[in-house]
């Protein structure tokens, strides 16, 4: 069986990242602990890289749309407003609900 990591580099090799979205996500993958959160700030993790903060929150954003949903979340809010958004549920409440 795969660790997390391993089957989150494996469905980025799938993906057309130029090779600085794909530096940035490989990196944030190690940044993964081991229930999937994002354990370094976008700040911290973009001057370890040299890289703009943009480019890594889009390289998180790639991130976040893998599997498993919830992935690469900075919070249990984030986490559980990501699941939302893979679910066919249109009810505006259930992100309010989340959020507060």
């Amino acid at each position: 069986m795969p660790t997390l990591a391993e089957y989150l580099h494996g469905q980025l090799g799938l993906l057309r990242l130029d090779r600085t979205q794909a530096r940035i996500a490989r990196f944030l993958v190690g940044c993964l602990d081991d229930h999937g959160y994002l354990t370094v700030s976008v700040k911290e993790a973009a001057g370890q890289l040299n890289a703009a903060e943009e480019q890594v929150e889009a390289a998180l954003r790639v991130i976040q749309s893998l599997d498993p949903p919830g992935v690469g979340a900075r919070s249990l809010q984030e986490c559980l407003l990501i699941q939302w958004a893979t679910l066919d549920d249109p009810n505006p409440l259930v992100p309010e609900l989340i959020r507060n």
